[in-house]
């Protein structure tokens, strides 16, 4: 596998006056890929227009995006800011299309869709003697919980949206956020939907999901880190996520495949990462780090043929920094586990469902799938 990726960004103030400031910004990529005998040689099959489908041995194609955004900012003085935001993206995938099995962007598709647009008010607070930052965002807006392995992308990018291996949407559809960022505790409380749409996405496309929930957070900053509101600047951080599945999608799209019975579905999840461990002993005290997520998803009403839904997934991940040597190598083992369907027609279900994941958020390339060359390709 040969590629190549070119991502860019740049910010410029348009107006900063009498506390109110808007700034524009412009974030483009591309890639380009060279597979030679994809899936195991068995190749990459692209639908045609006239019917039937058209195999590539080896394929070959490029991507590009551009993502232009304004934002806004106003310092009312009256002790609270209100922001905003409006971004759209336009993508197109060249060439052959992706190497899945059946490409899900051959053709050259191009699209241009909104992205973000909310808009929220910022207030400071404080709560039990420390300084927090109370704020309420409505609209479509970009949400995570920590790296994503549960919650972190509201739009795929398959089928006519293009860019499938870049991957550049995330936004989520309203109504929206309520966030507490403050030191050592911060929270969010979310209602949400995902942005679906088997037209574009020529039925690749998850089921359209709204859901409710909160997620609480103890962390430790980095030096000079912000972590009540950047994850990468976390130095360790311990996470408690729950949500429920108000309604989901279960059109002819989806019905009886293993992604139809989110509705009404329970969704809890312990993650945890970091230098959490206080031994100095070997350095494991600030070298030795740990990462971790257990989910559970639990539905006694999931429709679909099923009685009910008892799945999990996990991942366990061990991790040690030499500090002491030159360019400070990290080394990893990452363990992945997702509950199976070894009772795929009927009873209670235990496909574990990956819902909003946004794979290999930290510092990898690979993500939570089993193998990141075979699992694409």
């Amino acid at each position: 596998m040969l590629g190549e990726s070119v991502p860019a960004q740049a910010e410029q103030t348009l107006v900063s006056v009498s506390g109110v400031t808007i700034q524009s910004g412009l974030d483009i990529g591309g890639s380009a890929f060279h597979l030679p005998h994809i899936n195991f040689g068995s190749g990459s099959y692209a639908p045609r227009a006239s019917g039937g489908y058209t195999r590539h041995a080896n394929t070959t194609y490029g991507e590009l995006y551009g993502k232009p955004m304004l934002k806004g900012e106003w310092k009312t003085g009256w002790g609270f800011d209100i922001i905003g935001s409006a971004s759209a993206i336009g993508a197109t995938t060249l060439g052959d299309g992706d190497a899945e099995q059946v490409s899900q962007t051959s053709g050259t598709p191009r699209s241009v869709y909104l992205e973000e647009a909310y808009a929220g008010i910022r207030v400071p607070v404080r709560l039990v003697g420390g300084h927090q930052v109370f704020t309420v965002q409505g609209g479509r807006q970009a949400f995570a919980v920590d790296d994503g392995f549960l919650i972190g992308k509201g739009t795929y990018s398959s089928g006519e949206r293009g860019a499938w291996w870049y991957a550049p949407r995330f936004a989520f559809s309203g109504p929206g956020v309520i966030k507490l960022e403050g030191d050592p505790i911060r929270a969010d409380v979310f209602m949400l939907e995902s942005n679906s749409d088997n037209d574009i996405d020529r039925g690749f496309d998850r089921p359209k999901t709204s859901f409710v929930g909160f997620d609480v957070t103890w962390f430790a900053n980095k030096a000079g880190g912000h972590g009540a509101s950047v994850y990468a600047d976390r130095a360790a951080y311990v996470t408690l996520t729950y949500f429920h599945v108000r309604d989901a999608d279960t059109s002819a799209h989806y019905d009886y495949s293993t992604r139809a019975d989110r509705n009404g579905m329970n969704v809890a999840a312990l993650s945890w990462g970091g230098t959490v461990l206080p031994v100095k002993a070997l350095g494991i005290s600030r070298n030795f780090t740990v990462y971790g997520n257990f989910v559970s998803e639990q539905n006694s009403h999931p429709g679909n043929g099923y009685q009910g839904v008892s799945a999990y997934g996990m991942y366990f991940e061990p991790g040690y920094t030499f500090s002491m040597l030159p360019w400070t190598p990290h080394v990893f083992y990452r363990y992945t586990r997702f509950g199976g369907g070894k009772n795929a027609n009927g009873g209670v279900k235990h496909n574990y469902d990956t819902f909003f994941l946004y794979d290999g958020k930290r510092y990898t390339y690979g993500g939570y799938w089993p193998g990141e060359i075979v699992g694409m390709y």
